[in-house]
C-alpha cells in the first residue's frame, strides 16, 4: 500500500480515483484529439506517480509535500519529530475535507504501532 507524505492512501486519493475514472479518461482523450493533442500526453498530465516522484501531481503546491518530501527528505510525515506540532500538518487536518483528516489520523495510527 503506497501512501502520500501527509498519510493519503493512494487508492483513496480523489485525484487518483479520478485518473482511474474510464469517463473521465475518454473526455480528455476526446479533449486532446479536437484539440489536435496526443490523448496519451494529456492523460499523462492528469496522473499522480506518488508525492516521492518528480511526476506527482501536486509539484511544490502542496506545503506538506514541500516540508517532508523536499526539504526534510522523509516518506511520511509521521516520521518528523515535530509532526503532532507542525503547523503545516494542523492546517492540511483541519482544512475540511475528510481525506485529509483521515490521512493524519492514518499516520498517527502507523505511529502506534511502531
Amino acid at each position: 500500500m503506497e501512501i502520500g507524505a501527509c498519510g493519503t492512501i493512494c487508492d483513496k486519493c480523489q485525484l487518483a480515483s479520478l485518473c482511474k475514472d474510464a469517463g473521465l479518461s475518454k473526455v480528455l482523450s476526446d479533449i486532446a484529439l479536437e484539440s489536435g493533442l496526443s490523448p496519451d500526453a494529456i492523460l499523462e498530465k492528469f496522473q499522480c506517480a506518488g508525492c516521492h516522484s518528480a511526476g506527482n501531481r501536486c509539484g511544490n503546491k502542496c506545503e506538506v509535500r514541500k516540508c517532508c518530501v523536499i526539504a526534510k527528505k522523509f516518506d511520511n510525515c509521521g516520521l518528523c519529530d515535530s509532526f503532532e506540532s507542525c503547523d503545516i500538518i494542523k492546517d492540511f487536518e483541519n482544512d475540511g475535507l475528510a481525506l485529509h483528516r483521515q490521512a493524519i489520523e492514518h499516520l498517527r495510527t502507523m505511529q502506534s504501532t511502531d
